[in-house]
């Protein structure tokens, strides 16, 4: 069983990597907003721009994919670790 000082610990590790994650989360965001901007100015006479702006989207999609996978192991391994049941 989890002190107290442990429990506020663990709180403030995950707040933290919670809203480091969701800032990550805005960031992925505003890069696929930014690689469809590149997309459509490209267009069919710049090819180089247009393969550069779906490379952006691809990548925050991944980047999308993987930071909800952190989320997920984050809080899975702080809510098992604590002994606690997670609606409690």
């Amino acid at each position: 069983m989890a002190t107290s000082g442990e429990q506020s610990i663990r709180a403030l590790i995950r707040r933290v990597i919670n809203w480091f994650l969701f800032f990550l989360g805005l960031v992925a965001v505003a890069v696929i907003i930014y690689g469809g901007y590149m997309t459509i100015v490209g267009g069919a006479d710049n090819s180089d721009k247009k393969s550069a702006g779906i490379n952006a989207i691809i990548y925050a999609i991944v980047g999308i994919i993987i930071i909800l996978l952190s989320y997920a192991i984050v809080n899975t391994v702080l809510t098992v670790g604590s002994g606690i049941e997670p609606n409690a």
